[in-house]
Order: structure tokens, then sequence, then C-alpha cells
């Protein structure tokens, strides 16, 4: 065992954390050795809680309706927005992209 590993053991004393641990270091150098950013990510799985709990919240304020996400003006503005830096995303990941 690692330094490493014996700190991630040592909190909880569960080994389910060392697994998890040796689990997200492989997802982080396969994700890097394909060329995918580490960054993001991360911070998806920081935001993806913070985005879990408001959807439950705006699910709880409009008795389980999914209209009021696709109706609102805040809520197509940021939605299109979205949807336009998503596809300049791969608009310049197509053009740099060496052709066959």
């Amino acid at each position: 065992m690692h330094s490493h590993s014996i700190g991630v053991y040592s909190v909880y004393r569960d080994f389910f954390d060392v697994y998890l641990m040796v689990g997200l270091g492989l997802l982080g150098f396969f994700l890097n050795r394909f060329g995918f950013g580490v960054a993001p990510a991360v911070i998806g799985l920081i935001l993806g809680s913070v985005a879990e709990t408001n959807l439950r919240r705006g699910l709880q304020v409009f008795d389980g309706d999914w209209t009021p996400f696709f109706t609102r003006p805040v809520s197509v503005a940021l939605l299109l927005l979205a949807v336009v830096f998503l596809v300049m995303s791969l608009r310049s990941s197509w053009k740099s992209a060496p052709s066959s």
C-alpha cells in the first residue's frame, strides 16, 4: 500500500474508499491518455450534486412539471446559450481534427 492509500483508508477505515481512489485514479489516467481534460470531469463531479439538488427543488416548486424549464424566458435563454456554446465547441474541434 502506498502512503495515499493509507491516508484514504485511515479517514473512515473502509476499503471502499481505497477502491474508489484506485478507480478514479484509473479514470483520470485514461481521460488524460485519450486527450480528455481532467478539469471538466472534476468540475462536473463537483457541480453535478448542486445541479441535481436545484433540479429537484425546481421540480418541487412546479409540482413535477418540466415545462417551466423550457418555457420561462430565463430558462430558454440559458438553454440557448448552452446550445450555442456546445455547437461552437464541436465546430472548432471538427475544424482542428486532421482530415484523412
